[in-house]
């Protein structure tokens, strides 16, 4: 997982490494799964659902990347749109049909590093999501700008 920039992703984290270790633990015999660990392990279960809930309403994505290190790369084969910033929640995001994003483009007849606006529903139009920062991996090089 990314840095952790908010409580709300330290404690997802944090709960996540938490239940794999007593799982392992369980798994391997080398602890009984006692009433007291597994009323634990609930515990966790039910702070990660919170969490992740109130993740979906705050807007992680909300500051500014420098290009090549964006949170999306969108691309149709000419062109390539790199999101350095969105405005709003993915949750509002899906309720608003004029939601923004600021990218770096490069096309076949022009290169735009300095980032624009550009509606989500245009980008959706003209291009896919090829990559993402929740990935385990890097940005392929071929999307740099």
């Amino acid at each position: 997982m990314a840095q952790s920039t908010t409580k709300a992703e330290a404690l997802v984290e944090y709960i996540h490494n938490t239940e794999q270790s007593l799982a392992k633990l369980v798994a391997n015999n080398e602890v009984q799964p006692h009433q007291e660990r597994v009323e634990k392990i609930e515990t966790l279960r039910r702070l990660l659902a919170e969490a992740q809930k109130d993740l979906a309403r705050y807007n992680t994505r909300s500051k500014t990347r420098p290009v090549n290190q964006p949170y999306e790369v969108w691309s149709n084969g000419r062109e390539t749109f790199q999101v350095l910033k969105c405005y709003q929640s993915p949750t509002n995001e899906a309720k608003n049909v004029c939601a923004r994003r600021l990218v770096a483009y490069d096309g076949p007849y022009e290169t735009d590093r300095a980032g624009h606006d550009m509606y989500l529903n245009d980008l959706k139009r003209r291009a896919v999501l090829v990559w993402s920062d929740t990935s385990a991996k890097t940005m392929p090089a071929k999307y740099t700008i």
